[in-house]
This record gives C-alpha cells, structure tokens and sequence, in this order.
C-alpha cells in the first residue's frame, strides 16, 4: 500500500544511466541525486515483486520501466541496495529522518522512494556517496539484461 515502508531486510533496485557509471562500473555518486523537483529518489522495491530468483524481479522492473516509455540505454545499470543498509548511512546524515517507502504507480506497482537526502549540494553530495559505498561490484546489473 502507498506509503508503507519497505522492511529493512528488502532490496531496492535504482537505474543508473551510462554517464552516472564509471570507468570501473560503479555507479558514481551523481547516480543517487533525486532529479529536479523530487522529494525522494526514486527506486523499485525487489521483494514486491515476488520473484523466486532476484533475475526474475530485475527483468520485470526492466519491462515495466520500458512499457512507461523510460529509455533504457545500452550502457546503464542497476544498482541492488539493502533498505536498512540506506537507513543507516542516511540516518547518520539527517538525524535519523530517512525512510524507504512504497510509493506504487499504476504502471509501476514496485515503485519505491528513498527520502531523507538533502536538497542542499553538501548534504546532497554526502548522501550519494555515502549511498556509493554501500554498493559492491555483486550488486550491479546490466540495465538492459
């Protein structure tokens, strides 16, 4: 339901567009700024989908991504973060305000949000790197399978 929170145990997945990648394959921290006017950074939440096998959940997040229009580049990634492994990288950041909630749309029923990122540049920045360095080579995927 729009609003609950994700269980701390549960994966988000975030798209990350080729020039938000690096030379080594990790996304870099501009991959984790919200984009203009979003007051969370927009995620898909893996568990909800109920898939056996975690392939299974990235493919349907991929062909719900595509049937709303999104282009997928040939280049981009997936990122897999553990939601309480946010939380606590956030929280340390925001004093204790972040939140992973669901936040479904018609087309996009996993459709997640991560809140508590600054909207300021230096609040903002810690939070995407402090997001990098959750992120192991494990948990990146190709965006286009």
């Amino acid at each position: 339901m729009k609003g609950d929170h994700v269980p701390d145990n549960d994966h988000v997945l975030r798209y990350c567009g080729a020039s938000k990648i690096g030379t080594d394959n990790m996304p870099m921290p501009a991959a984790f700024y919200p984009r203009n006017g979003e007051e969370y950074l927009s995620v898909n939440w893996l568990e909800f989908l109920d898939a056996e096998v975690r392939g299974a959940a990235i493919r349907q997040v991929r062909e719900c991504l595509c049937n709303k229009g999104f282009g997928i580049g040939a280049s981009a990634k997936f990122v897999s973060l553990e939601v309480g492994a946010i939380k606590e990288k956030l929280d340390e950041l925001s004093n204790g305000c972040s939140a992973v909630t669901h936040q479904p749309c018609e087309d996009d029923p996993s459709h997640s949000g991560i809140f508590g990122v600054p909207a300021e540049d230096a609040g903002m920045l810690a939070a995407a790197a402090a997001l990098c360095m959750l992120v192991s080579p494990g948990d990146v995927f190709s965006a286009r399978g």
